[in-house]
């Protein structure tokens, strides 16, 4: 489980299950516990704070799933606390 900040203002953007190892490069909405978000096709990633843009929203076409691919060094990521 991680708790996704924006890397301007450090604000907390969502908190997010991720899968295997490395970077963070898409976040797919299923895996994104907090807020819960219900998928809309023209959404963007914005940080509720400072509204700095993070990522663009799309179908992965590999596994045929919604995510936000996320512009590059935009979040950082760090393990929750429960």
């Amino acid at each position: 489980m991680l708790d996704i900040t924006c890397e301007r203002c450090g604000a907390v953007v969502c908190r997010y299950q991720k899968d295997g190892p490395g970077q963070l490069r898409r976040m797919y909405v299923d895996r994104i516990l907090a807020p819960v978000m219900v998928w809309k096709k023209d959404w963007k990633l914005t940080c509720g704070a400072c509204g700095k843009w993070l990522g663009i929203c799309a179908i992965w076409q590999k596994e045929k799933r919604p995510c936000f691919i996320l512009f590059h060094d935009v979040v950082r990521k760090k393990t929750a606390k429960k």
